[in-house]
């Protein structure tokens, strides 16, 4: 990441934002990501306004319309918007160690019971 997306992305301001539309470019990097360009109805603290960015994701992992997406903008110029990628990931990252946790302890008590 480069440019003003990295600096947006360090120190832009939070808010949510819903897809409006998204399509997935032929562009892809060597994570097997693909580019994809995305519509945005960002809500800011006094009002809404739509805003386009672009963002890699895998292609069956990418953005729907109706989803809600942490972004980050500059508050200088909230025509710059940027999907907080990082924050979605850690937020998979959290889910998927819950589950993980709650999975091992569903086990552990069947053992404990004589099940399995």
């Amino acid at each position: 990441m480069f440019g003003r997306a990295k600096k947006i992305l360090e120190s832009g301001a939070e808010a949510k934002a819903v897809v409006l539309e998204t399509d997935m470019t032929g562009r892809s990097n060597r994570h097997a990501e693909r580019l994809w360009k995305v519509k945005l109805r960002v809500q800011f603290d006094d009002g809404a306004a739509e805003a386009h960015c672009s963002m890699w994701a895998k292609p069956f992992a990418g953005p729907a319309a109706g989803a809600i997406l942490p972004v980050r903008y500059d508050p200088d110029d909230r025509s710059k918007v940027e999907v907080d990628v990082a924050t979605i990931n850690a937020g998979q990252d959290a889910a998927r160690e819950d589950l993980e946790a709650n999975l091992i302890e569903e086990a552990k008590q069947k053992l404990s019971r004589g099940e399995g």
